[in-house]
């Protein structure tokens, strides 16, 4: 079996907080992945047109605009099957719009931690 660091994978964040943004694609990068860093849904859609070599998208729930993180999550889906969909949030799961569970692989409730993290881009990558 092929180790996922070693290849490297890109992972899009898409985080609107500055400083979660940052903590959370400094500790991806940590893990080995290349993260592309966006803080809205417009931007991540049209980021996504033109990389094609997305592995994984981690979505924060709650992003100024009109759109959610689980709306984009839900795009991806359609237009981008193949990217594997991680929701995180500071709500818990039952207060969310959205079917998560159609449209994310992993939700992952704030806080978490490198580990909670790692595993679940471990699974999805």
């Amino acid at each position: 079996m092929q180790d996922a660091r070693r290849t490297s994978p890109t992972i899009m964040l898409l985080e609107d907080e500055p400083r979660v943004a940052c903590a959370l694609a400094y500790m991806i990068t940590t893990m080995g992945y290349a993260v592309i860093q966006v803080n809205e849904v417009g931007l991540a859609k049209e980021i996504f047109e033109r990389q094609e070599e997305i592995m994984a998208i981690v979505a924060d729930y709650g992003l100024d605009g009109e759109e959610t993180g689980l709306d984009f999550l839900g795009w991806a889906k359609v237009h981008h099957p193949s990217a594997r969909r991680i929701l995180i949030s500071g709500l818990n799961a039952g207060s969310l719009h959205g079917n998560i569970g159609e449209i994310c692989d992993t939700f992952l409730p704030k806080p978490f931690d490198l580990d909670q993290l790692e595993e679940a881009l471990a699974i999805t990558v």
